[in-house]
């Protein structure tokens, strides 16, 4: 079995949620936009009318587990970040991210 992002290592999910805020103000708010609903000031530079992600909307489809695999490996424009943070970044910034799902704010 393929583990796609590792375990998750994560007992406190506000907790991580806030420790990810900060990763997700420095390395995602350009293109996901301060509110995750991928207006920020970078969307607009996606080539070939690409899409910035919308996280409320893929979260409520998606799951955390998810949201870490994308960060660690990237997914079409976005780049990954498994090289540039730890486990433990990684699944921060993702409960962070995840937390824009609605229901969630």
């Amino acid at each position: 079995m393929l583990i796609i992002a590792g375990s998750n290592p994560v007992s406190d999910p506000q907790a991580a949620a806030q420790r990810g805020a900060s990763i997700y103000a420095n390395h995602c708010v350009a293109c996901h936009g301060i509110r995750g609903d991928g207006q920020g000031i970078a969307a607009d530079a996606m080539p070939d009318g690409a899409r910035v992600a919308n996280l409320g909307e893929l979260a409520a489809r998606k799951s955390v587990k998810t949201f870490a695999a994308n960060i660690r490996y990237g997914k079409n424009y976005m780049p990954a970040f498994g090289d540039q943070f730890t486990d433990q970044q990684i699944w921060d910034v993702a409960y962070y991210a995840y937390s824009f799902a609605p229901g969630n704010q």
